[in-house]
């Protein structure tokens, strides 16, 4: 039977002349140690199907197509005019604008370099330079294995996928990146419902600051309302020195054994999407959080997994889950046996009415906080509470946990060293109450029960 040892009540006024702070409700209830509590499922994607691609024996279409305004809103012209890029691209042509596409059927890029060496040159080392537009179409696949790929940014080379592009033991890269100039960078861009496979390969100095542009991007398809979500896999790649990245939208995602580092503007930016990151490492991201996943309204459900990974010296924050413009996307997320060290902001920060379990993590000397969660919405109390258990907490110089505004979690078997436990209600309220009632608990690795609630 639960056993209360206590529940407790607080009614905090804090008015400060001046300041006009409005009061603040908590509830604080230790709980009977032997109460179960429900885990977020792991969620996986079903793997991209790549029979067919990897012998390229389909007898593809291939052709070369000058690119015309007045053709922007038929296939496939629509996913190159009106993406935000075409009239930067289109001033590093030589000539009229023209793409190579590729209407049907698999393609590697040998095969591309044997046909039309005025886009796809082969270098005397081997290795191969994209010069121009290169676009993958609905029924099309493009195989890059086992060679080196030069993204020729003064030519304005890109990948535009809207079928299915694979990268195996390759290396696609830009020479004398443009990336952190924030000046026009070449860039793979996939539009929904792509398919995108990447394995033991590298992605280097990709993508500028302009839209779709970012680095390697997985795009919502906003030229068909029923186009479906991208998948993506990678696996023991690298990913470094683009502006993004990675950047997806409306995506599945699944992500193990890979290092993102040194790419300027976030590591990884999820929106909308339902992703697996596992065993995997971001780090040093030059201006940015590590990982961000974002979400608007919407009615379709979606989970983000990320697990055993790190998330080490990045400028802003190692992870954050937000809500944008008040959205409430029914989102499931667990943070389960990461470190989160030395990142500039927090360790992980939440704002976001979610489904949260937050289970087996270290923060280490992050100089905000370790873990900052708050929904900044009254619906809040109405969820599930978020779990935040046996996790450790060392060195963070704000504090190890923080809280305010509206939240409800539950406490079990968390470890605090040298860090100041702090639910910060506008301004640090609600030290005193830490101070009597939660660090006893904590002490004890008693089950913790707290509800915040207030207004501005």
């Amino acid at each position: 039977m639960k056993n209360f040892i206590a529940s407790m009540f607080f009614f905090c006024g804090l008015f400060f002349a001046g300041l006009g702070l409005a009061s603040n409700l908590v509830t604080v209830e230790v709980m009977d140690d032997s109460t179960t509590y429900g885990e977020v499922n792991d969620f996986s994607i079903s793997p991209i199907d790549l029979s067919g691609i990897q012998k390229c024996d389909s007898n593809p279409i291939v052709v070369v197509k000058p690119i015309f305004s007045s053709e922007s809103g038929s296939y496939p012209y629509e996913y190159i005019s009106k993406s935000g890029y075409f009239s930067i691209w289109s001033a590093h042509q030589k000539s009229h604008p023209k793409m190579l596409f590729v209407d049907k059927g698999c393609v590697s890029i040998s095969d591309l370099s044997s046909r039309f060496s005025s886009f796809v040159r082969k270098k005397n080392d081997g290795s191969y330079q994209l010069e121009g537009l290169l676009l993958i179409g609905r029924n099309a696949s493009l195989l890059i294995d086992n060679t080196s790929l030069l993204l020729d940014n003064t030519s304005g080379a890109l990948i535009v996928n809207l079928g299915s592009l694979t990268i195996t033991d390759s290396k696609v890269y830009v020479k004398d990146s443009n990336a952190i100039n924030e000046k026009f960078n070449s860039f793979i861009l996939n539009w929904n419902p792509s398919d995108v496979y990447i394995k033991d390969s590298q992605i280097h100095g990709l993508g500028s600051s302009f839209k779709n542009g970012a680095g390697l991007v997985l795009s919502e398809n906003k030229h068909s309302h029923d186009s479906g979500p991208s998948r993506l896999q990678i696996s023991g790649s690298v990913i470094s020195g683009n502006y993004v990245g990675l950047s997806v939208s409306s995506s599945l995602v699944q992500i193990d054994s890979t290092v993102f580092e040194n790419n300027k503007k976030h590591s990884v930016v999820s929106r909308n999407s339902s992703m697996s990151f596992a065993d995997s490492r971001v780090l040093n991201t030059i201006d940015g959080a590590g990982m961000v996943c974002r979400f608007t309204s919407s009615n379709v459900p979606a989970q983000i997994n990320v697990s055993s990974s790190i998330f080490s010296y990045n400028s802003g924050s190692g992870f954050e889950l937000t809500n944008e413009e008040g959205g409430s996307f029914p989102v499931s997320a667990l943070i389960k046996d990461n470190t989160f060290v030395a990142n500039e902001k927090n360790g992980v920060y939440v704002n976001s009415l979610v489904e949260l379990n937050v289970i087996g993590n270290k923060f280490l000397s992050n100089k905000g906080h370790g873990l900052e969660f708050f929904s900044g919405s009254s619906e809040q109390v109405r969820l599930k509470p978020a779990l935040f258990f046996d996790n450790y907490f060392l060195g963070n110089t704000a504090s190890a946990l923080s809280s305010k505004k509206y939240s409800r979690f539950i406490l079990r078997g968390n470890t605090f060293k040298s860090s100041t436990l702090s639910f910060k209600v506008f301004g640090g309220g609600l030290r005193f109450y830490q101070d009597e009632i939660l660090k006893p608990a904590i002490s004890a690795r008693a089950p913790v029960l707290v509800t915040m609630s207030g207004k501005k």
